[in-house]
């Protein structure tokens, strides 16, 4: 999935981790959904798209922290860094990803 990512294949993602969100939301998986929200997070910063891939990152992040997954709240915590990062709000930046790395 990941280099759906890329280029011209960035509708594909849209597309492909949309559908991720409706099987998650229908299954009730946490594990499912906040990977999806992560996923689009990557590809909205990727787009400059940087309050909706806040949003989805943080969706994903609270789903995380909720389920105990610690891998995937560090990602989530990266990706919510770069965005910081892109935003030109390096101290928050800073603090996301330190967390994330913890």
């Amino acid at each position: 999935m990941v280099a759906l990512h890329f280029g011209r294949h960035a509708q594909e993602g849209h597309r492909a981790f949309s559908r991720l969100i409706e099987i998650g939301q229908q299954l009730k998986s946490d594990h499912w959904l906040s990977g999806a929200y992560t996923q689009l997070a990557h590809l909205a910063t990727r787009e400059g798209d940087y309050a909706a891939a806040r949003q989805l990152a943080e969706d994903g992040l609270a789903l995380r922290r909720r389920s105990g997954d610690h891998w995937g709240a560090a990602v989530s915590l990266l990706v919510l860094g770069r965005n910081a990062h892109y935003l030109g709000d390096h101290a928050r930046a800073n603090q996301l990803t330190e967390e994330g790395i913890a």
